[in-house]
C-alpha cells in the first residue's frame, strides 16, 4: 500500500536572506519544504531573490522592509488571501506579519502566517513594552481567529522563550530579555486560548534551543534558547504528524543564529 506522502512547514528566521541565500537554497534541496516561512529578511521586496526560489517551484508573498525585519511565506501551492497586517498591531510600518490560504492536496485547506516579534532591546528600553504591546495585539488577534475553526499553522521569531525548559540556565537569564516574567505572561495566554506548541506536542520533556547568541562561542557551548515557534490551531495540531529543530543548519559557516523549525502534516 502506498504511503500518502506528508507536507512540510518549516519556519526559520534567516536574519539577512541575501547574506544567506546559498545555506537556504541548500537546505530546501536536502529538505524539500512545501512551505517555508521566512523571518528577519532585511531587504525591501525589489531586493529580494525571487529568481533562487521560484527556480525551486515556490509561489512567493513578502513583507520586506530596508535594512530591518521582513517576512516571507514560500509555497509549492498557491497563495490566495494575503494580509500583511493584524487587528491593532502597534506599528504596522513595521514588516512582522503575513499571513496567507493555501489550498494543497484533494483541495485541503490551511492557513499560515510568518511572524518576527519584535526583541525588545532591553527590558528598561522602549522597545520594550513595544514588545508587549505587539505580543498583546496579537494574542487578542489570533483568539479572534479561533472562532473560524481553520487549520491555522503560525510559524516564526516570537523572542521569548516560555518555560525553563526551553533556555540554558533559567537562574541566571531569569528576568532578561526573552525570558521576563512579562514577556512569557502574555505570549502564554495565546496557549490558554486554545493554541497548540507543536514541538511540545512531540518532544514533551526535551531541552532543546533555536537560537543561539554569535558571541562568546554559544553555539559550541549550546547555550540557546527556544524562541522560534511551529503554533497550532486545534484543527491544525490535529493534522500534525510531527514537529522537530533541524539544528545542523548553525553548524554551517556564515549562517544563521536561528534554526528552522519543522512540522509534517496530512496530506
Amino acid at each position: 500500500m502506498l504511503r500518502a506522502k506528508k507536507v512540510k512547514i518549516a519556519t526559520w528566521n534567516v536574519n539577512s536572506i541575501n547574506a544567506r541565500i546559498e545555506i537556504v537554497v541548500d537546505w530546501i534541496n536536502n529538505n524539500q519544504p512545501d512551505i517555508l516561512l521566512l523571518q528577519e529578511l532585511k531587504c525591501q521586496n525589489d531586493n529580494f531573490p525571487y529568481q533562487q526560489f521560484e527556480d525551486l517551484g515556490y509561489n512567493i508573498a513578502i513583507y520586506g522592509q530596508k535594512s530591518y525585519n521582513g517576512v516571507a511565506i514560500l509555497s509549492r501551492f498557491p497563495l490566495e488571501d494575503i494580509v500583511m497586517d493584524f487587528k491593532n498591531n502597534p506599528d504596522p510600518s513595521q514588516a512582522r506579519y503575513i499571513e496567507a490560504v493555501i489550498s494543497y492536496a484533494n483541495n485541503k485547506v490551511i492557513k499560515v502566517a510568518s511572524v518576527y516579534v519584535p526583541n525588545g532591546k532591553e527590558v528598561d528600553h522602549e522597545n520594550f513594552q513595544y514588545k508587549l504591546k505587539f505580543l498583546e495585539a496579537i494574542h487578542d488577534y489570533y483568539q479572534d481567529q479561533l472562532k473560524y475553526n481553520e487549520a491555522f499553522f503560525i510559524g516564526g521569531d516570537f523572542n521569548v522563550a516560555l518555560e525553563n525548559l526551553d533556555v540554558f540556565d533559567a537562574d541566571s537569564l531569569e528576568g532578561s530579555i526573552c525570558f521576563h516574567k512579562d514577556e512569557r505572561k502574555i505570549f502564554r495566554k495565546l496557549f490558554n486560548a486554545g493554541y497548540y506548541d507543536l514541538f511540545r506536542q512531540y518532544n514533551q520533556d526535551k531541552g532543546a534551543f533555536s537560537w543561539w547568541d554569535y558571541r562568546a562561542g554559544a553555539w559550541q557551548k549550546n547555550q540557546g534558547m527556544r524562541i522560534d515557534y511551529m503554533i497550532g490551531s486545534p484543527e491544525a495540531c490535529s493534522i500534525t504528524t510531527n514537529c522537530y529543530i533541524d539544528e545542523t543548519t548553525r553548524s554551517l559557516d556564515k549562517t544563521s543564529d536561528h534554526a528552522p523549525v519543522i512540522v509534517s502534516i496530512t496530506s
